[in-house]
């Protein structure tokens, strides 16, 4: 899956032919929370790609209505 490194998150990988859109995170705190651990992030760059986005709604995974696009940013 072809990727480039953040430049601001660390070189952090984004799967850029692969998303509608990601944030740049930078780790603020991390907790240890018993069997898992619990990170705050601080957004630092990002970008809107373009596309449907995926929806979770009601346990299962959905298309972007078509008769309701995504609003444009920008």
């Amino acid at each position: 899956m072809p990727w480039r490194p953040s430049t601001v998150a660390d070189g952090a990988p984004i799967l850029h032919e692969s998303s509608v859109a990601y944030a740049e995170c930078r780790i603020v705190r991390q907790h240890d929370e018993g069997d898992h651990w619990v990170f705050v992030g601080a957004v630092e760059g990002g970008e809107v790609l373009g596309g449907a986005p995926l929806m979770y709604y009601r346990r299962t995974y959905t298309a972007w209505p078509e008769e309701k696009p995504a609003p444009e940013v920008g």
